[in-house]
């Protein structure tokens, strides 16, 4: 919302349109959009390899249940 222009005079396609009251947070915002898209299409998808798994797990949730019925 607070990227929008504050006064007519800042959207293109206004009669009153001029440069010096346009916000360029949107144009930005736009240019990294596609430079961290283009990066990822041309090389960071080719590198990820998803998520590491840091814990190990032993047994499943069955296994932990029959256990404490059990009172062993």
């Amino acid at each position: 919302y607070f990227m929008l222009p504050f006064s007519p005079a800042g959207v293109p396609g206004n009669a009153k349109f001029d440069w010096k009251a346009v916000n360029y947070a949107p144009i930005a915002i736009g240019a990294l959009l596609v430079f961290v898209v283009l990066w990822w299409l041309i090389d960071a998808r080719h590198h990820f390899t998803g998520l590491r798994r840091t814990i190990d797990e032993t047994g499943s949730i069955g296994e932990a249940e029959s256990i404490d019925k059990a009172g062993r």
